[in-house]
């Protein structure tokens, strides 16, 4: 899996106008399972990622 990641501004000052900041690509591999350490990562990044 890859995401395309966006990091905009939003310019209260315009309405809806955003800057882009920084785009990055993160790819994930979902085929395995993830480590018990892990797992309050993977929880975290669930939390925040909108696909």
């Amino acid at each position: 899996m890859v995401w395309e990641v966006q990091i905009q501004k939003s310019d209260p000052s315009t309405t809806g106008r955003k800057v882009l900041l920084s785009t990055s690509r993160v790819t994930l591999i979902c085929n395995q399972q993830a480590s018990e350490n892990m797992k309050s990562y993977e929880e975290t990044v669930k939390k925040y990622a909108k696909l």
